[in-house]
């Protein structure tokens, strides 16, 4: 199973029997689980959500009692934590008039999961573009020259997660 840093993981575990009993025929003993994930016996639910920056496998033990048989099964989530920028707000600088302009995007983001990205963005003058792979371009003309302001930058994780900046910079 996978899930977002912060997602809700809720998982009853009488839907991975093989055979439904009744609840007095049947009792789950679940072992080693994460400290973020609980055991909601009367429910037979395990549920919680994965702290902020918590990234990796997690993978616990269910153990399954009904009647005299008895079954065990691992389980594990996988956490993905967002994408984030390294600051809320991105100076961009100064470009100069006719002179081609460059940032690799990729660059002010902290990817833990070193999982593929996808950038996209808002707001951006009509002599800058940007590529899904983090490329921001463009050639700034005398009609340019001023500062501008705005833009809203996104960046997007595996399994919707996604963090946004804005931006701004001067024209030469």
């Amino acid at each position: 199973y996978n899930v977002p840093s912060k997602g809700q993981v809720s998982l009853d575990l009488r839907t991975v029997v093989k055979e439904v009993a009744t609840p007095d025929q049947i009792r789950f003993v679940v072992h080693n689980q994460p400290t973020w994930l609980g055991y909601d016996a009367g429910n037979f639910r395990v549920a919680g959500s994965p702290p902020a920056g918590t990234s990796g496998a997690f993978r616990f033990g269910v153990e399954v009692f009904q009647g005299t048989t008895s079954d065990f099964s691992f389980f594990e989530y996988t956490v993905f934590s967002a994408p984030k920028w390294t600051k809320s707000v991105i100076d961009l600088g100064s470009q100069w008039e006719g002179r081609p302009f460059t940032v690799d995007l990729k660059t002010l983001v902290e990817n833990r999961d070193t999982r593929a990205l996808s950038f996209s963005a808002t707001g951006l003058p009509r002599w800058m573009s940007i590529t899904a792979d983090g490329l921001l371009s463009g050639l700034p003309a005398r009609t340019d020259v001023g500062p501008y302001i705005g833009i809203v930058l996104r960046v997007d994780g595996p399994f919707s997660t996604y963090s946004t900046a804005g931006a701004s910079g001067l024209v030469q």
